[in-house]
Parts: structure tokens; C-alpha cells; sequence
């Protein structure tokens, strides 16, 4: 309520004074409110649902290779986000992939692509990772 009343007072002074301040005050208003509305377009991992995390470089310790009797596994040992991470335990979240060839890959694609910086937004059900959201043109790695 107390802003409100500062903001109000302002706008009345501005009007009382004269038309310069008006659109100077104008002008501080409309850059703070497009700034702050450029800033909001970045993706804030506490908005996603239970099933997406966002992966960095930072999250992923190891990406490590897991055969199985039928299947591959491409395992990546990953972290809690910032204010869990406090002696918190790693967990992994895995890919299922049918042969060796295809796992080999996908962990190469995967380094390579993390390496570069960029980040991943994954879907899970469990600690199966079911879809994988690149951010930069996937096909592009080496």
C-alpha cells in the first residue's frame, strides 16, 4: 500500500509540476517495466513441474555407460539444485538405448553438448529420463 501511495504522490507532483517531469517519470516507469519483463523470459527451474529438471555442466558429475541384460544405459550422475544441494546425496537419471553403438553416442553428443555451456531441460518419469529439450541445434555437435 505504502508504494502505491509513493508512486501515486510522484505521478500527481509530475502532473502538478510540469510536462517534462510527467515524461521523464514516464520514461523511468517504461524502461523499468520492459527491463524487468526482458529479464522474466529466462526459464526459472522453480516453475517447472516435478517431472522436468533443467541440466547444466554444473548439475552432472559423471555420464557413465550402464549395460544391462537387454539393454543400455546412459546414466547421468547429477546433483539437487542450489538450495538442496547441501550435503546432499548424487543420484542418477538414465537413458534406455537399445545397443552399444547408439549409447557410445548419445554419451559423446551428451559431453560434447554440455560442454559447450548450454543446458538441458529433461522430462522424467522416475529416474528415466523419457524426453530431452536441447537449447542449441543438437545435430550441429561433432
Amino acid at each position: 500500500m505504502r508504494t502505491f501511495y509513493i508512486i501515486y504522490s510522484l505521478v500527481k507532483y509530475c502532473l502538478n509540476a510540469n510536462r517534462n517531469a510527467f515524461l521523464t517519470l514516464f520514461a523511468i516507469l517504461f524502461v523499468t517495466f520492459v527491463h524487468s519483463s526482458v529479464i522474466c523470459q529466462e526459464i526459472n527451474p522453480w516453475d517447472l513441474s516435478i517431472q522436468e529438471r533443467i541440466l547444466t555442466r554444473k548439475n552432472i558429475s559423471h555420464i557413465v555407460l550402464d549395460p544391462r541384460k537387454e539393454e543400455y544405459r546412459v546414466s547421468l550422475i547429477t546433483s539437487e539444485r542450489y538450495p538442496y544441494n547441501f550435503k546432499s546425496v548424487s543420484f542418477p537419471l538414465f537413458f534406455r538405448l537399445e545397443t552399444e553403438e547408439q549409447a557410445m553416442r548419445m554419451m559423446r553428443k551428451l559431453d560434447a553438448y554440455l560442454e559447450t555451456g548450454e543446458a538441458i531441460t529433461v522430462q522424467l518419469k522416475g529416474s528415466e529420463i523419457k524426453g530431452v529439450i536441447f537449447h542449441e541445434p543438437y545435430e550441429q555437435l561433432p
